[in-house]
């Protein structure tokens, strides 16, 4: 017997409600699903990732999901969990209990998933209940901050490194590849389907899965060829510098004069290997986050000092004119006298003309209060330091406690696990810096901290400011060793640039370094003894940039950037409020 409840069919009735799924049969498909897509990931299996097993997990998902039946809901909460705890295990570096939240909570919202898709199954054919279903509760999960969301591994990101797929980025962003990939799944799923059919129904359900799962396909195929990123030309020339400091040592303070040593080292050591090989000078040397070990001073905070601004009340710190003086003091050691020539009579070690361009703590007043705020900033030819970029997107536990920090209770206990209250304040404003390179060029970046890779707003947003000419992201990632959140953060990074156009330059103490042209190809990846993680080095690589008729252009994407998470979550939501159609005759189909 058909699983499908016959009935006659009609537009609205033709697809019928499912017979009921046992609770051992659904926790059986589901965790199939499950494990196709945790396979299919960057960094599980290869590094890029087993991108096919993802459409076809997520047929099965649409499968089992769209049966009804008992416990349907929690046992596909248990298996999101796992699920979840795999593809996300690197956070379990950190503090094992940080899984605690992320497994439960991608749980809820993909067996969501699933109870939206038994409502809509039932009406429309799978090609559209299964995308509108994992579509919209995805886009939910990733416009909601953390702790209530998380912008991680969109199923879209899987074509990140197919190009006659992600080339379709440049229109409608990581939105656009997770309907395509649910959409191929779910047409995988109606043909399956239909061989339980015969005759009308199954020519029907055929014709649904071809044009329902194969038209986006090959709409994506098209666009992607259809659509280019601007025209480019060779850029600044940039050395990173990746030191490979193991967290511990970077989280003790004591240690902080080796760290900067080790860096400097490894700079010149950089710089002699590029004179040797006869290779043009750099024009920007970059440091990873926070790996300038330093506190930069923002410019209001004297004012704010002299003004009565204090620190918090569970830190035991004095901030007085005195620590300012000591820190902008080691600043110029470091920074104007250490590295750049201009700035200190022809004595620092970088060429002549080059910027510097570093992850490090700043320390700003805001609202009263002196914090810190983790951020990136520039140091031009000249010395003169430019306005940073601070991280937007903080980590729950590890950098905010969401103001959890004002209860002596919460502090005490986050302070025994992590040996720090997270206090950390987020970025406002710009993320735009600009400077001139060693030719006398103008370039404006956007800069993003580890964390904002994941969020498109991180690189759309200073391409709507004005012209831009690529994005520089600074990461650590020496917490997640040996793992696959370096390979899922070159994914994040790799789909950006193709959905905004420009290229990215990565700089990381102890991830991938690299750097990744508009069309998602690498131009350089860090490797040192066939290992591109965990490895100290030096990369140098010209940056592809727009030319100058191309440097105002903005994709498709980045011009309808807002409509698309609108456009995800109305359509679920639409598709629920259509009026229903019923032929006569036409009864509705017993609940099984």
């Amino acid at each position: 017997m058909s699983s499908i409840a016959r009935q006659n069919p009609g537009p609205a009735g033709m697809f019928g409600k499912l017979e009921p799924l046992g609770p051992l049969g659904r926790s059986l498909g589901l965790g199939l699903a499950w494990l196709l897509l945790y396979l299919a990931g960057p960094g599980i299996v290869t590094g890029n990732g087993l991108f096919l097993l993802a459409p076809f997990g997520v047929g099965v998902w649409a499968l089992f999901a769209s049966r009804p039946g008992r416990w349907s809901f929690w046992i596909e909460v248990a298996l999101g969990c796992a699920a979840w705890c795999g593809i996300c295990s690197w956070a379990a570096k950190v503090h094992w209990s940080s899984l605690l939240f992320i497994g439960p909570g991608f749980g809820l919202y993909y067996a969501s998933a699933g109870a939206l898709l038994r409502r809509l199954s039932v009406r429309y054919p799978l090609v559209i209940a299964a995308p509108a279903a994992w579509l919209g509760i995805e886009t939910l999960r990733t416009v909601l901050e953390p702790p209530f969301g998380l912008s991680w591994m969109r199923l879209g990101i899987h074509a990140h490194d197919v190009p006659w797929l992600a080339g379709s980025a440049r229109v409608y962003g990581v939105f656009g590849l997770t309907y395509v990939l649910v959409a191929a799944g779910a047409g995988l799923a109606q043909w399956g389907r239909a061989a339980a059919l015969e005759g009308a129904e199954r020519r029907a359900h055929r014709r649904w899965a071809l044009a329902g799962g194969g038209g986006p396909l090959l709409l994506a195929l098209v666009l992607s060829f259809a659509t280019e990123p601007p025209e480019f030309e060779r850029g600044p020339r940039v050395l990173l510098v990746q030191p490979a400091i193991p967290q511990q040592r970077k989280m003790q303070s004591r240690t902080f004069d080796d760290l900067y040593l080790e860096g400097m080292a490894l700079t010149r050591h950089g710089l002699d290997e590029a004179k040797r090989a006869g290779e043009p000078p750099a024009d920007i040397v970059a440091w990873g986050e926070s790996m300038l070990p330093l506190f930069a001073i923002d410019p209001g905070l004297r004012a704010a000092v002299q003004q009565g601004a204090r620190p918090a009340p569970w830190i035991d710190a004095v901030f007085d004119e005195r620590l300012i003086d000591g820190w902008e003091q080691l600043e110029t050691d470091w920074v104007r006298r250490g590295l750049l020539p201009g700035a200190s009579g022809g004595q620092g070690m970088l060429p002549p003309g080059a910027v510097f361009l570093s992850g490090v703590e700043v320390l700003l007043a805001r609202d009263g209060l002196i914090g810190r705020q983790n951020a990136i900033t520039l140091w031009g030819a000249n010395g003169t330091r430019t306005a940073h970029v601070g991280k937007k997107h903080l980590v729950p536990g590890a950098e905010t406690m969401l103001g959890l920090e004002r209860f002596a209770p919460v502090r005490k206990t986050i302070f025994a696990l992590a040996g720090y209250v997270p206090d950390l304040l987020e970025h406002r404003g710009s993320r735009r810096l600009s400077f001139t390179d060693r030719r006398g060029r103008e370039f404006t970046l956007s800069a993003s901290v580890c964390f904002d890779n994941a969020y498109d707003g991180a690189f759309v947003e200073p391409l709507l400011e004005g012209p831009l000419d690529f994005h520089f992201v600074a990461s650590n990632e020496a917490w997640f060793r040996g793992d696959q959140e370096q390979d899922q953060m070159i994914a994040f990074s790799r789909l950006a640039a193709i959905s905004t156009g420009r290229s990215i330059v990565r700089a990381t103490n102890s991830g991938v370094t690299a750097v990744v042209d508009p069309a998602g190809r690498e131009v350089a990846r860090l490797v040192v003894g066939g290992r591109d993680r965990e490895v100290a080095g030096t990369l140098r690589a010209d940056v592809p940039v727009p030319t100058v008729a191309g440097r105002s252009s903005q994709t498709p994407y980045v011009r309808s950037w807002r409509l698309w998470p609108s456009i995800a979550l109305l359509w679920p939501l639409a598709l629920l409020l259509a009026p229903r159609r019923r032929r006569a005759g036409n009864r509705e189909p017993a609940q099984g």
